[in-house]
Parts: C-alpha cells; sequence; structure tokens
C-alpha cells in the first residue's frame, strides 16, 4: 500500500474538495 495520501480525499475527511 503506498505511504502518500489517496487522491481524493475520504467523504468523512473532506478537506480540500467536496466531500462527495
Amino acid at each position: 500500500m503506498p505511504a502518500h495520501p489517496s487522491p481524493r480525499p475520504s467523504p468523512h475527511e473532506g478537506r480540500g474538495r467536496t466531500p462527495c
């Protein structure tokens, strides 16, 4: 598993882009 964060934030995180 890559250590870098996923390209799209998790729905519960919702930081930066829309939570959807």
